[in-house]
């Protein structure tokens, strides 16, 4: 197992396994957060909070133990997943943060679709003027976190 030592009273070190796993974890919870939006339902405010409260310190615990690796095969092993597990877990945070800006873009589309639909075109055409500039921004927060996920590397993924 790999430790690294704290300057935190009452802790004298952080086990890195559990912090990738966590870091895995609230990655598949935002992943969980967004496939409930898809649904039209809205984020789950606990999840939210666990993954924006957690994460920031789970963050700069992987950044840490990133720093005291040396050099040699299993360092440069350890170092490309520890940028891919501190990749997640900001990604995660970054959808969290925006999924209620999210919920709500999808929940506009939804509504301007069905006015639409219903051939209620000048409502339909309001209603998205209304959304528009919410859905823009739904849209560079998806890519802030993809931009961030695109960086990582599966593939070295300890297992």
């Amino acid at each position: 197992m790999y430790f690294i030592p704290t300057n935190r009273g009452g802790e004298d070190e952080i086990d890195i396994p559990k912090l990738f796993i966590r870091a895995i974890e609230l990655q598949n919870s935002s992943n969980v957060i967004l496939r409930h939006i898809g649904r039209g339902l809205m984020p789950n405010k606990d999840l939210v909070y666990s993954i924006c409260t957690e994460g920031p310190s789970i963050s700069e615990n992987i950044v840490s133990f990133y720093q005291t690796l040396g050099e040699g095969d299993l360092a440069k092993k350890l170092k490309r997943a520890t940028l891919t597990y501190e990749k997640a877990i900001r990604a995660s945070i970054i959808s969290a943060n925006s999924s209620s800006t999210i919920a709500t873009a999808v929940k506009g589309l939804h509504e301007t679709l069905s006015l639409a639909d219903r051939c209620r075109v000048d409502e339909a055409l309001e209603t998205w003027r209304e959304i528009k500039p919410v859905v823009l921004e739904a849209i560079d927060k998806l890519e802030d976190t993809l931009k961030v996920l695109i960086r990582g590397d599966p593939k070295s993924l300890l297992s």
